[in-house]
Parts: C-alpha cells; structure tokens; sequence
C-alpha cells in the first residue's frame, strides 16, 4: 500500500514538472495560436505596480521573437532595440470583462531593457502598445509602472542629482474605445525630458488600397491609412504635435469611403467628424465636429501631408 502511494505520488510530481517544463518557453519552431500566448500570462488582480528591479530578477519561462512578432508587429520594438531581436517574459495579464486583455511583457537583449503593454481586443485581435518602462545603466534613475483598479496607467520616473535635489515625471494613461492610450496627467519636476517614442498600431496593415500608406509633416506629425474591413472602409491613425508639443493629439479609427478623393471619420454617439480630402499625393485633414477627447483643448485635427515614398528593395543578383 505504502509503495502504490509512493508510485502514485511521484507519477503526479512527474506530470505537473513535464506540464510546467511544456509552458516554460515557446521555441522558434512552435506552433502557436493567439490563444496559446495569450494563455501564457498569469491572470493578475489590480492594482499591480512593476518596478525597474524586474531586470533584476530571472525568469525560466520565455517567448521567442519570432513567435511575439508574429501577433505584436515589430514596429513597436524599434524605438527601444532598433535591429536588435529581443528576447521575451511574460509578467502577467489583466483581463476586462467583455472587454481588452492588457500583457505585460519585459523585453531584454545584453545592453537593453523594457516592460511593455499590448492590448489585444475582444476577439483577441491586436490593437496597440507602448513600453512603459525603458532601463539604461544610469544608476541616478528609477522607473515605475502601475495599473490602478480603474485601469488608468502610471508612469513614474524619477532622478537623483549630485545636489541631492530629486527629480521626476509622472504619466497617467487611458485606453479608450478608439484603440489608443491617451495621456490624461501629467507632472514634473526638474527632469530634462525627452520626447516620447510614436508608435504606429497599424504600421504592419495591408494597404493595397491606392490612397493607403504614411502621409507625413515630420517624424512626430503623420497620418496613416490601412486597408479596412471592406472596399468602402480605410483603417487610419492620426498624431500631431503643435506648438513645442504642448499641443497633441491622436486618434485611431475606421473611416468610410465617400468618394476617390474624400474619406470621412464619425463616431458613433459623439460629435467627432474628421474629413480627410486627397489632391494628388497629399491629403488635407479637417476637424468638422469637435474631437476633444482625442486632443488638447486649444488645437485640432487639421492641416496638409505628404505622401510617403516606400523605400526599394534592392535586387539581389544570385
């Protein structure tokens, strides 16, 4: 009786080690669903706070490049690793009911660190993200990163300077129903800031639509147009900033084709309409209902860009 016991003991210690060894890493070659990955992350109760420390601490479970980017686009990477290919540890996940799943991921290669936040959407499809903490070896800094019941985010970075003065800059965040964070707060004191890295959600969308593609001002003021769900529908995202970028807005949504040369933005149940007229190789966007939620209070939707030429792709000879 003693020895069946024992034989039945062991068999279970042997069946939870190879379950927890099959979910310690997705490998290159796995092949793995959004559900699989999704799946992944620890379900987390709010509010949870995530410290710089995180890169401290090791993790057994990881998740290839390859497999992250195949569900995340790699042009959300780029502003903090460039060409580099990092790799990737779950830290958990909050779940909305009938709603957005948020994944916070911690992103490392030798020389560079972050934490993330992807949202993916109902049905699971993905919307948008931003790193939320990015480490560099200045030992004068600290970062955090919070998510509070009510879902807004926090950024908190702080500075230590040789006069001993402490410096800082708090964020606050909200995604909203168009698809973006936007920034609700923010505080400083003392610290030299940098501007923000842009993320494009819809960087890596099909555009085989004629008027799709990136139509810009500047790095940091560009209109993008994707393919929609539809032969009538254009995907977009919008970023402008105005007077020394104490003036933003941004929006992401779907439009509708009314003509070659018009397409219209409205939202259901609020006044927001913007028109986006095409002459040619530019396209002039126009604020016709008042989109405040989506900007500051004293600038709008408006003015004139240019289309983006896409780069060549050299011919290699074999």
């Amino acid at each position: 009786m003693k020895n069946s016991l024992y034989l039945f003991i062991v068999c279970i210690c042997l069946f939870f080690s190879y379950c927890k060894s099959k979910k310690a890493k997705f490998g290159e070659g796995d092949k793995v669903k959004i559900k699989d990955l999704i799946e992944f992350y620890e379900e987390k109760k709010l509010p949870i706070e995530i410290t710089d420390s995180i890169f401290f601490r090791k993790n057994t479970d990881t998740i290839n490049y390859k497999i992250f980017t195949q569900f995340v686009p790699d042009s959300v990477l780029t502003g903090v690793f460039h060409k580099t290919k990092p790799l990737f540890l779950p830290l958990g996940k909050v779940t909305v009911k009938d709603g957005e799943t948020y994944l916070f991921t911690k992103a490392t290669t030798t020389s560079k660190k972050a934490v993330y936040i992807t949202v993916f959407d109902q049905k699971q499809n993905f919307v948008t993200a931003m790193p939320l903490i990015v480490a560099d070896n200045d030992k004068t800094t600290s970062s955090i990163a919070s998510m509070d019941s009510k879902y807004a985010l926090t950024t908190i970075n702080r500075q230590t300077r040789s006069n001993a003065e402490a410096a800082y800059e708090k964020n606050v965040y909200v995604y909203n129903t168009a698809g973006v964070f936007t920034l609700i707060l923010t505080e400083s004191a003392g610290v030299d800031k940098k501007p923000d890295e842009v993320i494009n959600p819809i960087d890596t969308l099909p555009a085989k639509n004629k008027l799709a593609g990136d139509y810009i001002q500047n790095k940091r003021n560009f209109i993008s147009f994707r393919d929609g769900r539809g032969p009538s529908k254009m995907l977009f995202f919008v970023h402008f900033e105005k007077e020394s970028g104490d003036c933003k807005g941004e929006l992401k949504g779907e439009a509708k084709i009314i003509s070659e040369k018009l397409i219209r933005y409205s939202e259901v149940g609020s006044p927001c309409v913007i028109d986006f007229t095409f002459y040619g190789k530019t396209v002039t966007m126009k604020e016709v209902g008042g989109c405040g939620s989506y900007r500051n209070i004293k600038c709008f939707f408006e003015g004139t860009y240019t289309k983006k030429v896409p780069a060549k792709k050299v011919k290699t000879k074999k």
